[in-house]
């Protein structure tokens, strides 16, 4: 029987073997885009849920951060404190160059398992964040919804972005 454990490197495989492919289609432009300045990656949806949330001069951490565009999006809208946890240490190198380009070398990542972090993140931020494609890669969905909600302070917000990923499979309609 396949184990959680099992999936989590399975996928980090996967992504850390996506990274290059991604790098070559998308980083220089991303460079460029972030090095212009205040550049936000968000939808807008996600941007009034941040700030919602209060973004500006809060702890942000986002949870499978991926690049880091929407975490460097975030600290583009004044958010304060900000680190991107992720697995594949190929995206993560990529966040980094991203975060440079941009001015944003505060702006930390970490490589883990999101299941297996370290001491010292809990009750830490007043924001978290995931957006899409994070949630059906979770193999312990429950477990996952308590780790991100243990990196929460009291009364710290969770701001999510998801869909179906059934969704990628049609075009949109021609009117919209």
């Amino acid at each position: 029987m396949t184990q959680p454990a099992d999936f989590v490197a399975a996928n980090r495989e996967a992504w850390n073997e996506a990274a290059p492919r991604h790098a070559a289609h998308n980083q220089a432009r991303l460079k460029a885009l972030f090095a212009e300045g205040r550049y936000n990656h968000l939808a807008d949806e996600y941007i009034a849920m941040l700030e919602r949330a209060g973004v500006s001069g809060k702890s942000v951490v986002q949870v499978c951060c991926n690049n880091g565009i929407d975490l460097l999006s975030a600290r583009a809208m004044g958010a304060g404190e900000c680190l991107g946890i992720d697995q594949a240490p190929a995206f993560l190198e990529q966040a980094r160059e991203l975060a440079v380009a941009a001015g944003y070398e505060d702006v930390t990542f970490l490589e883990a398992n999101v299941y297996e972090l370290p001491d010292g993140l809990a009750g830490r931020f007043d924001i978290a964040m995931t957006t899409i494609g994070v949630i059906g890669w979770m193999p312990d969905i429950r477990v996952f919804f308590e780790v991100v909600a243990g990196l929460l302070k009291p009364g710290g917000y969770w701001v999510v972005e998801e869909m179906h990923p059934v969704l990628l499979m049609y075009e949109p309609a021609p009117d919209g």
